[in-house]
């Protein structure tokens, strides 16, 4: 499995509060430089469990108003447990990328 969306504020809270560290990805369609970060994250992804998801912030501002989630830039990938964010890397840097992985693969 790779990238899930999210698509609704009552799952966002099930898959962010759960013993296991996740990862979301939140990114815009009007930004040029989620694109590829994107991507990348669907690409290295391949053959994880479902430790990884999107939010598009366009598509489900709920999920970003509701949330109380506190995301300034996108593209943003955000770490979770227990309805807790862990940590955060935000830019086009694709080494972002790596950090997110490692982080929930080696919890």
């Amino acid at each position: 499995m790779s990238v899930t969306a999210i698509t609704s504020v009552p799952q966002y809270k099930e898959i962010t509060g759960g013993v296991t560290p996740v990862a979301v990805f939140f990114s815009s369609e009007r930004v040029q430089s989620c694109k590829p970060i994107a991507q990348l994250l669907e690409d290295r992804t391949k053959g994880f469990s479902s430790q990884f998801y999107k939010v598009d912030i366009d598509a489900q501002d709920k999920i970003a108003k509701e949330a109380g989630i506190g995301i300034r830039d996108v593209p943003t990938i955000a770490i979770y447990r227990y309805n807790q964010k862990l940590g955060e890397c935000t830019g086009p840097d694709p080494q972002n990328v790596d950090r997110a992985i490692t982080s929930v693969t080696s919890s």
